[in-house]
Order: C-alpha cells, then structure tokens, then sequence
C-alpha cells in the first residue's frame, strides 16, 4: 500500500511538470520565432568578441564571461530597436491587409508597443520555467529507469558526507585556531541525510549526471 501510494505521488509530480513544460512552452515558443533575428546577431557577435578577448588574453581558457558580458550589453541596446522594429511591422500587417479600422489600428499598435516588452520579460521567464520542468521530467523518468544507481550513489554520498565530517571534527582543531568555537555550522546543527526510503525523486538530476546517465 505505501509503495502505491508513493508510486502514485511521483506519477502525479511527473504530470504536473509535463504539464508545466508544456504551459511555459507555449508561452515561449512563439518569443523564440521572433527573436531569432536578435539571437543570431547576439550570437555572432559575442563569438567575435570571445575570439579577441582569448586572443588578447594569457589567462582567459573558453572566455564565456565576455560573451555573457557582451550580450547583456548588447541587449540593453538590440531589445529596444527591435521592439521598435516589431512595432512598425505590427502596424504596416494591419494596414496592409485592413484588419481593422484605422482608428483601431494605432490603437492596436500602441497596445503592442506597450504589451511587446511584457511579453518578452515574461518569455524569458517561461524559458527558464521550460528548462527546470523539462530537467525534472527528464530526471525523474531516468529515476525510475535506473533507480538501483541512484540508490547505491546516494548510499556512497552519505558515507562519503559521515567520513568528511568525522575527519573535520578529528582534525578541525589542528589546523584552525578555535575551530569548534568559530565553525560556521556547529555539531548539534548537522542533519542526518535522508535514509534511503526517504529519497526524493525531484532531486535526482544531479546525481543522475554524476552517473553518466
């Protein structure tokens, strides 16, 4: 009966990140069509900058910190052009195929000037929500597909996490002046990880990473 019941509480947190994916895909999606101009011409020019960067630079190895860099700068200048540019485009759709009145045409056109940059801060919002949801989904199904692995890594964790501490609390005055008085983290603080039977299935990616799975 508990296992049934557990089994069905997974099945129900597999349904509702399935149906979160899907919902923050549909938000998403047409936001991804139409800013593949901006990502293409982000992406082109954050490489040319990551080459001069590395090519100037004894230090630098992949140089992911300037492209990150240059396309937040980039965007505070590109996002507003192309809200700009959407725009015009939105207002000479409607006049061109005479959806609308005109009165109710710049009266449109104004709503999406309003609402276009709205929708692009809740796109890139729903990006990340399609990400995390589409990662739980993924790991929780490699959960059950591979479920003795993970048990037996979350058993050598908790070994490993038992052994470490010991060897802190053995040697932790040793090497620190007043360790046991200025740790952080106390001995009566320290949790007992999670048995075994108490595994969450939501926390799994990782671990599921770490097995080459």
């Amino acid at each position: 009966m508990r296992m049934q019941k557990r089994i069905y509480l997974d099945l129900q947190i597999i349904g509702f990140n399935i149906f979160m994916t899907l919902l923050c895909l549909f938000f998403a999606f047409p936001g991804y069509i139409m800013t593949i101009p901006i990502t293409i011409m982000l992406n082109m020019y954050a490489e040319k900058e990551r080459k001069t960067a590395l090519a100037g630079s004894k230090v630098k190895i992949s140089g992911k910190d300037v492209v990150a860099s240059f396309k937040v700068l980039a965007s505070i200048i590109i996002v507003p052009i192309s809200v700009i540019i959407y725009t015009i485009l939105f207002y000479l759709w409607l006049t061109a195929y005479n959806i609308v009145d005109e009165e109710y045409t710049f009266r449109y056109t104004i709503i999406f000037l309003l609402m276009w940059p709205i929708y692009i801060t809740a796109m890139i919002r729903s990006n990340d929500g399609l990400i995390r949801h589409a990662r739980k989904v993924n790991s929780q199904i490699l959960f059950y597909l591979y479920e003795n692995k993970y048990r037996k890594l979350k058993i050598q964790r908790e070994e490993l996490q038992n052994k470490i501490r010991k060897l802190v609390d053995t040697f932790g005055e040793e090497v620190v002046q007043d360790f046991n008085q200025n740790r952080i983290v106390q001995k009566n603080q320290l949790q007992s990880p999670k048995s075994v039977a108490e595994l969450d299935i939501q926390n799994v990616f990782e671990s599921l990473l770490e097995l080459g799975i």
